[in-house]
Parts: C-alpha cells; sequence; structure tokens
C-alpha cells in the first residue's frame, strides 16, 4: 500500500516513548511528551566526494516497513523494524556513478554526530543529552552477497556521509546501517544509609543479592566500637552484626569482605587466621550465625557456590541440603592467586601474575577455560563476570585522558574468550580512575569513578544491546559532598536485577543505593494503545484504539484500523484497497501479497535463482531460493572431495573439503614428490624439500648420453649445461671402419651418413698377388694343372712311354708296371698346388672333362677355408 506517513513508537519507561515518524520529510523521531523532534533526512545521493540533491519522495508504508521511492535517482531508501532497533536501507538498482564510488548524505535536525563507543559507530545526540541514538554497524553488499569496503564520515557534526566503494559490485547494491535507541536508564536516590557516628566508617566490603544489601563498617576500638556488617533489607536497618571475637574486625579492603549467595552472608576477617562468618537467613529476616572451617580474607559467592583464598589454595564450597560444603581445593599455578574474585554460575575469575584466570566447573570438577593477559591499556584491579560475560577495572588506563581510567569487556565467541570492547565514560578527565570498582549484571555494567572531580567521585552505568556498548549515565548524589573531605564515590558498587548500590567511605562513612526507573526501550508498532484495557471501545488494532475488532489485527486479512496501515483515518476500520499490501514479505525468499477485492491471496513464494544465503566459507555453497517455499533451503556444504584450494606451486597440496564450511589449512606436498621431470637425456628430476622445489640441474660433463651404434658411430657425451643430449654425428668420411684381412682383400673407410661400415670388398678378381692371381679374394697360382689321366691298360707297353694318354685321353701309355705317366716336357707341376691345364686343341671327351671341372672345384673350397 502507498500512504503519506507511518509511525513506529518506541517506549522509554515513565518518560512516555518516543514516535518514530516518516513523512515526505524524511524521519523524525518525537517525544511524547512535545519536545522537539529529532529528525535525519536523506540530503544527496551520487559520486563519492560530489553527491547531488535528491529531489522528493513517495512514502509507502507497510506493517514494520517503510520505503521511499525517489524517481531522480536509482535507489530505494527504507526503515524496517527489529527488535534490536530501527534498520536503515538503501538499494540501488543501478551504479550512480559509473563504478566510481557513491555517496549518500544524510542531514540531521536537532541532533549531532559525534564518535559512538564502539568502532566506527556514531552517536546521534541531542542539545540536552537526555536523547541518544546509536548510529552503526554499517554494512555494504552487491547482488551477489559480497561484502563492498563502506565506511561512515561526518561533516560538521550535522551530515553523515555513506561512501561505498562498488568498483566490484554486482548490482543491485544494500547499504545498510542500524540505528538503535539508547536504552538509557534513569536513576533516583533511594536511600541514603549512613550509621551516624563519626567513629564508624561504612564501606568496607559490599554485598547485594536476593533483596538483601549488606555493608561492612570498620571500628576503631574492638572494645568500645568494634568493626561489623549492617545488613539492609528494603534499604532499612535491620541488624549491625558485629565480627565475633574482640579485635577481629572485617577486612578494610572494597572488594572481596563480603559476599551473599544461596541465602547466607559471609564475612571474610580481617584477621586471615580467623574463620570465615556464615550467617544463614530465616524467613523472618533474622540470620542464624555458623561458621566455615576455613581461614581467609578473600571471598565471592553467587548462588551456591562460595570461593576462599585460604593459604595460597582456592577453596570452593557449595550449598546442599546439609548447610555449606567444600567441593573442591583448586591448588595455585606458578604465579600463584591473587584478588579479586568473581563468581558466575559454573564459573570463577581471578587473578593469576599478570593474567586473569577464568575457571569452568563441569561436573564437579574445576578446569582452566582461560588465561587471558593483562591488557595493554593498564593494570586491572578490578573484575565482575556475568555469564559468558567478563569485565575488568583498569582505574589507571590513559586510553581517553591520563588516569582517566577504563573498562575492559571480554566475552565467549566461538568457544573462546576474546576481547570485545573497551569502555570509557563520556565526561573522562584525568585522574577519574574509572573501574577502581566494577560490577555486572547481564547486559548492564556499573563501574565506580573514585577520582572524579578531585576526589567526590562518580557511579557510571553501561548498557548492552546486541553487539553494541553504551552508557547509560553518569550518577553522583549531592550529599556525597556534605563532609569535610572527598568521600570517593564509587569506591565500591554492587548491582542485582535493577538494583545499584556504591560507597563513598568518607571520613564518616556513606553509603548511596540507587534503583534503576523505566523499562528497557523496545520498538512497537505503538500509537495510542497498548492494549484493550486503554480503550473504550475495547479494541486496540494496529497501534491504536477502534471502533471495532477490525480482524483482531491479522496483517493479512486486508483490514486496517490506523494510517500506518493503510486506514484513511485512525480509530475507523477499512478495507484495504486493491493493490494494498496485506502480507509483507517474511524473508529474501517471500513476496508481499497485496490486497485484491478485500481478499488477501495466498502465501506464494518469491521467484527461484535469487541469493538467500551467502557461503561462510571455502567450502559452503551459496543456497538460492528455490521458487516453491518461502523460506532459504537448508544451509548445504560443498561434497567431500571438492578442491577448496588448488596447488599454487609443484610443491603445494590441493586442500579438499572435508564436510565443513572452511577449507583445511594449507600444507605441502609429501616428502619426494616431483617437483621438476627430467625434459632430456641430460637432465635429471628434482623433488620438493619441503614447500621449494631445487633448482634446475643436468648431469656431469662427459656423461654418456647416447652410445656408439655401429663402427662408422661415436657416442655423445653431456655438456653440463643444458638437459639435451648433443646432436647424433658419425665418424668423418675416410675413416677406417675395418681393415685389410689379406692381400687379396681391400680396406672398409666410413662414408660419413650413417653409423654402418660398407659391406666387406675384395681385390678385383687377377689382380696380382704373391703366388699369382686373385680369385674371390684368394690368391691363386698361376698356370694350374689339368686332371691327371688315368692310367692305361697293361700291355706291351709303348716305346719310351710314349703311349700315355694326354689331358685324360685314352689312357696314357705306361709300363706294365701302372706307374704315373711322365709330365710332358716344360709343364712340371708344383707340389701341393692345384693347377689346370689348357684343354688340347681337339675337343676332349665329354666323359673326360667332368673329373677335371670336379678337382677345380674342389681346390677352391680347400683355398677358401685356408
Amino acid at each position: 500500500m502507498v500512504s503519506s506517513s507511518a509511525v513506529f513508537a518506541a517506549e522509554m519507561g515513565e518518560s512516555g516513548g518516543v514516535l518514530a515518524a516518516f513523512g515526505p520529510e524524511g524521519m523524525r523521531l518525537a517525544p511524547r511528551n512535545q519536545g522537539p523532534a529529532r529528525g535525519m533526512t536523506l540530503l544527496r545521493a551520487g559520486c563519492a566526494g560530489h553527491p547531488r540533491p535528491v529531489g522528493p519522495a513517495l512514502v509507502q508504508a507497510t506493517r514494520g516497513h517503510v520505503a521511499y521511492v525517489r524517481h531522480d535517482v536509482p535507489l530505494v531508501e527504507w526503515y524496517e523494524q527489529r527488535p534490536e532497533g530501527i534498520e536503515q536501507g538503501f538499494t540501488l538498482a543501478t551504479p550512480l556513478c559509473e563504478k566510481a564510488g557513491f555517496e549518500l548524505s544524510l542531514e540531521l535536525s536537532g541532533m549531532e554526530a559525534t564518535p559512538g563507543a564502539n568502532a566506527g559507530d556514531l552517536a546521534l545526540r541531542d542539545a540536552s543529552g537526555g536523547f541518544s541514538l546509536r548510529y552503526g554497524e554499517l554494512s555494504a553488499f552487491d547482488a551477489l552477497g559480497r561484502v563492498l569496503p563502506s565506511r561512515m564520515v561526518v561533516e560538521g557534526g550535522r551530515v553523515i556521509s555513506l561512501r561505498v566503494d562498488d568498483a566490484a559490485a554486482v548490482y543491485p547494491v544494500t547499504v545498510d546501517p542500524l540505528m538503535v535507541l539508547n536504552e538509557r536508564r534513569s536513576y533516583i536516590l533511594k536511600s541514603t544509609l549512613d550509621d551516624n557516628s563519626i567513629y564508624y566508617r561504612d564501606g568496607y566490603g559490599i554485598a547485594l543479592e536476593d533483596g538483601f544489601l549488606a555493608v561492612g563498617f570498620f571500628g576503631p576500638d574492638p572494645m568500645f566500637y568494634p568493626s561489623g556488617t549492617h545488613v539492609f533489607p528494603n534499604w532499612q536497618t535491620l541488624n549491625k552484626m558485629v565480627s565475633h571475637g574482640p579485635g577481629i574486625p572485617i577486612s578494610p579492603y572494597p572488594h572481596g569482605a563480603l559476599a551473599i549467595g544461596g541465602g547466607s552472608l559471609f564475612i571474610a576477617p580481617f584477621n586471615a587466621n580467623a574463620p570465615i562468618e556464615v550467617y544463614e537467613s530465616q524467613p523472618n529476616g533474622a540470620f542464624n550465625h555458623t561458621q566455615i572451617a576455613l581461614p581467609g580474607s578473600k571471598i565471592a559467592a553467587s548462588g551456591a557456590t562460595l570461593a576462599a583464598l585460604s593459604s595460597g589454595s582456592l577453596h570452593v564450597h557449595v550449598h546442599g541440603a546439609g548447610g555449606w560444603t567444600q567441593e573442591s581445593v583448586i591448588p595455585p599455578p606458578a604465579d600463584g592467586w591473587q584478588p579479586p574474585l568473581a563468581v558466575s554460575g559454573d564459573r570463577i575469575a581471578l587473578f593469576s601474575g599478570n593474567s586473569v584466570v577464568v575457571l569452568l566447573r563441569s561436573n564437579g570438577l574445576w578446569s582452566t577455560e582461560a588465561t587471558l593477559p593483562f591488557p595493554a591499556a593498564g593494570t586491572p584491579k578490578s573484575l565482575a563476570i556475568s555469564g559468558e560475560t567478563l569485565v575488568l577495572g583498569i582505574p589507571d588506563a590513559n586510553v581517553a585522558a591520563m588516569g582517566a581510567g577504563a573498562i575492559q569487556v571480554h566475552v565467549v565467541s566461538g568457544g573462546a574468550w576474546v576481547p570485545h570492547a573497551t569502555l570509557t565514560a563520556s565526561d573522562a578527565a584525568a585522574g577519574d580512575q574509572l573501574g577502581a570498582a566494577v560490577d555486572i549484571d547481564a547486559d548492564t555494567v556499573v563501574a565506580g569513578a573514585p577520582g572524579k572531580d578531585g576526589g567526590w567521585g562518580m557511579l557510571y552505568a553501561f548498557g548492552r544491546t546486541g553487539s553494541l556498548w553504551f552508557q547509560h549515565g553518569s550518577f553522583r548524589p549531592s550529599n556525597v559532598t556534605m563532609y569535610d573531605s572527598p568521600g570517593k564515590f564509587g569506591s565500591s558498587v554492587v548491582i542485582s536485577g535493577d538494583i545499584v548500590a556504591a560507597t563513598a567511605p568518607s571520613k564518616h562513612g556513606h553509603l548511596i543505593v540507587d534503583e534503576y526507573i523505566g523499562e528497557t526501550c523496545a520498538f512497537r508498532m505503538d500509537v495510542s494503545c497498548k492494549g484493550p484495557a486503554d480503550c473504550p471501545s475495547g479494541f486496540c488494532v494496529d497501534g491504536v484504539c477502534c471502533d471495532t475488532a477490525c480482524g483482531g489485527g491479522d496483517p493479512s486479512d486486508c483490514l486496517a484500523c490506523s494510517t500506518a496501515f493503510g486506514a484513511p483515518a485512525n480509530g475507523t476500520c477499512v478495507t484495504i484497497p486493491t493493490g494494498g499490501i496485506c502480507r509483507a514479505a517474511v524473508g529474501v525468499c517471500d513476496v508481499a501479497e497485496t490486497c485484491n477485492a478485500g481478499v488477501c491471496p495466498p502465501d506464494v513464494a518469491g521467484p527461484a535463482g535469487v541469493l538467500c544465503r551467502k557461503k561462510q566459507g571455502d567450502c559452503d555453497a551459496e543456497e538460492l531460493c528455490d521458487g516453491a517455499s518461502t523460506s532459504c533451503p537448508p544451509d548445504q556444504k560443498q561434497p567431500p572431495g571438492t578442491v577448496c584450494r588448488a596447488a599454487a606451486h609443484a610443491c603445494d597440496a590441493a586442500e579438499t573439503c572435508n564436510g565443513g564450511s572452511t577449507c583445511p589449512l594449507d600444507k605441502v606436498a609429501p616428502p619426494g614428490t616431483i617437483c621438476r621431470p627430467e625434459v632430456g637425456a641430460c637432465d635429471v628430476a628434482e623433488v620438493c624439500i619441503g614447500a621449494t622445489c631445487p633448482a634446475d640441474v643436468f648431469l656431469p660433463v662427459l656423461t654418456v648420453c647416447r652410445t656408439e651404434n655401429g663402427p662408422c658411430d661415436t657416442a655423445e657425451s653431456c655438456t653440463g649445461a643444458s638437459g639435451d643430449c648433443p646432436p647424433d654425428v658419425a665418424l668423418l668420411t675416410g675413416t677406417v671402419c675395418r681393415a685389410q684381412a689379406t692381400e687379396c682383400d681391400v680396406v672398409e673407410t666410413c662414408d660419413g651418413s650413417g653409423p654402418s661400415c660398407p659391406a666387406d670388398g675384395f681385390a678385383p678378381d687377377g689382380s696380382n698377388c704373391s703366388a699369382g692371381l686373385c680369385m674371390a679374394g684368394l690368391c691363386m697360382s698361376k698356370g694350374g694343372a689339368g686332371g691327371s689321366g688315368g692310367g692305361g691298360s697293361g700291355g706291351s707297353g709303348g716305346s719310351g712311354g710314349s703311349g700315355g694318354g694326354s689331358g685324360g685321353t685314352g689312357g696314357g701309355g705306361g709300363d706294365s708296371s701302372g706307374g704315373a705317366p711322365a709330365a710332358p716336357e716344360g709343364e712340371a707341376i708344383s707340389p701341393g698346388l692345384c693347377a689346370f691345364r689348357p684343354a688340347p686343341a681337339r675337343s676332349p671327351s665329354p666323359a673326360l672333362a667332368l673329373p677335371a671341372i670336379a678337382a677345380l672345384a674342389l681346390g677352391l673350397r680347400r683355398r677358401r677355408r685356408g
């Protein structure tokens, strides 16, 4: 729906509340007591450093949501009701300055901006100081959920500029600060409790719990003016209990002298050898006195747990059906235990050396949960603990001024104690000593500054909303200065619920009790009624008294009874016109429904694919709306084994998801992993040494990288300067590769083109050799003989042997004795050699020629073997 204005209300206790009204002129915060209005208006928007004025806006209001729509700039300014305050936002559909960074300037009226208690936050205060608004937690993110750099700049105290770097942004972009109306508590002086005796000095030890306040006093004379303890129920003196035993006053220290827990009052004696006094409260308000057989001068209690330092050890007692019994004795660490002590539930906090030790009890056993070094701001002198919040008082801190003091806050985050905030007074001055005493109850911290204003002292209270801390105020009653010396108000403080007590241990002693009045502010949709009892009609609808039940305030029934929800006037129930929003979106995956002829349609989901949950780590997955549900899908992680951190180099190892949101720690490759393989016959592989890959090295000089591959080849060797083997080369042309074996053999030489030696060759047939002529590589005798003729048959013989056959023709004539025929004249046959004769002129008989051929072949074969 569209309306010209809208109203949020912030209830502020008895002050009557503050209305947050939204009209065309911007947001206005107006106290109900008709005080001056304070406002914030978008003044300019555009390029960083040069924003331009913006035009008028149309106000669109739904239940808990107000939007300013402008047509001259592509942005929507919106406000939403949150439990912790009003969330302000700006959504930009397109860039204002071509992604060169943009700026939104907001003008304040009736307020000025000053640095807040937390870094990056602002405090918006009026001139009276009675109205305070915290403005901070600035964030900016794009359509992918990525956080964009952003900051706030104050110009002259009246203009706040929100500057965003959108260079890497995917539009639309959202700028989202939060404003919180400080939960300021008021103080009234409830009682001034004084012993009215010049001999006593109140304020030595103080305890407050279960409606009882106990304050120790110190008497100068154990016989006539003994020390003791006042107990004040409902701020009236009930008992004055003096210490048992003459000369045993209570401890004259502000911390640890008194404690209340489990319905019992504990008094720690000044004499460390005396037992702790225990007073059990009775229904009639009286106390029964007992003792714990435990000497100790420093104690702390909470609920059914008592902690006491005795003989260097920490003794823990618990309260049960049989009274108080000892649970544990915790020996001191190397630096010993030192006071003060603080107890909260199953935790005990105390000092040890230059650290704060937090002990945690589990199943009756105590162990050290954390050891926190003293902060750099100074040395803590006081401490208090409440649940998972620990506060340290540092009166000598120089954070705001020399010796002004400070409060250090620690909280449990992610299972560990971490520093959370440093609190200082808004009017800090040198020597204030803020933190000389400190106490905490839930989200409220009280601290004394006894050095304030030359020693008159001051009490400060701080509050917490979410992660933001702010100062409630400061208090010092006027009559704390009524005596003749500074009272050092705030030397000890204590808080329980809505009651805070502080002492001023001046010459006569003084106790101040302050009670919180008013309620914590909470933003509500509330204009003129809180419930049916506030309205004559009995109907409180949409925050106003209505003439009818008007649907009972059902936000989806298309009925409204206030202008903030679409009615033309407050108090009259009407049907929201068609197009008016009847059901606002409840999340990113939802869309608002609008009325149609008085009927609100069923709730439907928004479009699919919209980012609804950003990933929280490299192993987390972004969730997108599925288009079927108004809720974001369940949180999913990347599947185990998914690479979440790639290897950065050869000696790095890739990390993979293990089912959690975060990527495991970065690790190196295992020892022996090859980080540089060999790339040639003269190279060697390098292996990782931790995260380092050694320098590239090669095989030594003359290392054979290619062996010879034949008689005409040669081996190649590495040069030592490269991983490559030199090119393959053959022996030079003419290099002998096979020597001459015989005189009919020849020498073979390389041809320079390959590794092989040419085939074995011989001297040409017929070449002269020592015995004759070369034939087929053999040296043969000249004139070889033919085959001898066969002997003729015996007969009368021829004359003179002339009957011998030549060339084996016929039988040579021989003597009858069959002897060999004589060689022809002039043709002697060398002994042992084969020879042949020329054939005769006539053709030989075939039968005679064959044996000669056979004989020649036999002779050649034998020569070759020889």
